[in-house]
């Protein structure tokens, strides 16, 4: 016999329903037989609705150096009503505590909402440890939802100490003196260790010229061994001599084998150590001086400097027509005059 069916166009919160079924009543001497009632499920097909969740990937993975792993929860099929789910993270090769943090959070998707991150935290664990999992599971949705495929996933937290690592310059800057004979130019391996890895390297002007402010054709290969996580090349600096002030060039890594780059480029930064002419002597002390005219100078062998004049101190201090001073310019107060012969206003040393 035939059961009809209504469609009522409607998502149902309780998705299926059931209709029970029996026979009774046999006439003509027939019996009723052992399966005398039976169940019909009639399947909600306004379920897609509310929508099914599930994982955007089977498998996410993120370098133990990154602070967080972020894993998208999607809402297909639908979008109707608010509407939750449970995430967790739960067993997988990596431990709790160590190498992330235990996550357990109900998900709350809004009316129309069909998608959102769960943010799982990682911990950087030290040293060569190998890659390690954890699995991620989604369950008891609610609101008429589903659950979709993937519902379970596995985060992959990779070792950063087991991949071959990115080659950068240590800083985007170098500063060098003009009369220092090399610049010593050093790159650096991050984010593993793992393997031989090289990466090429090039220096071109910028301000500075090759040949005359540095060495001209200085190019080649830096290689990194299994664990080597620094290198360096030179730079030869030549001192021209001459007072034109800071000049620069500039430092590239390219055709990395093996690994990722990071810093590519840095500005060496040659600092001119040829005073320019007429500069100020800052170390001279002025300081007050003689209270009066002074008539003579005399720069002594001793490296002392002697003046005399019609004057009565010198910087503040008692000196009579004569005083002793350092190269400096600073009054020298253990120096007293044998002898002041003083005539009108002229004095005699």
């Amino acid at each position: 016999f035939n059961v009809g069916i209504i469609d009522n166009a409607v998502a149902d919160l309780i998705p299926n329903r059931t209709v029970n079924l029996s026979i009774f009543n046999p006439t003509g001497g027939a019996q009723l037989g052992a399966q005398s009632s039976a169940v019909l499920t009639i399947h909600d097909d306004e379920l897609s609705s509310f929508g099914a969740f599930a994982f955007s990937q089977a498998a996410y993975s993120v370098v133990e150096t990154n602070t967080i792993a972020s894993i998208v929860v999607n809402r297909s099929g639908g979008s109707i009503n608010d509407v939750t789910v449970d995430f967790a993270t739960s067993g997988g090769t990596a431990a709790p505590g160590t190498n992330y943090l235990s996550l357990v959070q109900t998900l709350t998707f809004t009316n129309g909402q069909t998608s959102t991150n769960v943010f799982v935290p990682i911990i950087y664990d030290p040293g060569i440890n190998g890659d390690k999992t954890v699995n991620l599971i989604l369950s008891n949705p609610t609101g008429g939802a589903a659950l979709g495929s993937p519902s379970n996933a596995v985060l992959t937290i990779a070792d950063a100490e087991f991949s071959p690592g990115v080659l950068t310059f240590v800083t985007n800057l170098f500063s060098v003196s003009e009369n220092t004979t090399n610049a010593t130019i050093t790159v650096i391996r991050t984010n593993g260790f793992t393997g031989l890895v090289s990466v090429d390297y090039g220096v071109s002007n910028v301000t500075a010229m090759a040949g005359v402010d540095y060495g001209a054709n200085v190019f080649g290969t830096l290689v990194f061994s299994n664990n080597v996580f620094v290198q360096s090349f030179t730079v030869p600096i030549i001192d021209n001599l001459t007072q034109e002030g800071n000049r620069l060039f500039e430092v590239r890594l390219f055709n990395a084998t093996n690994a990722a780059l990071g810093l590519t480029n840095a500005t060496v930064r040659i600092v001119d150590n040829e005073a320019p002419a007429g500069a100020i002597d800052a170390t001279f002390v002025t300081g007050a001086g003689a209270n009066g005219d002074v008539f003579a100078l005399d720069l002594n062998t001793n490296g002392f400097i002697y003046i005399g004049g019609d004057f009565t101190a010198f910087n503040n201090v008692g000196r009579t027509n004569v005083a002793r001073l350092s190269v400096g310019g600073v009054l020298d107060t253990a120096y007293s005059p044998d002898a002041i012969t003083r005539a009108g206003t002229n004095a005699t040393v």
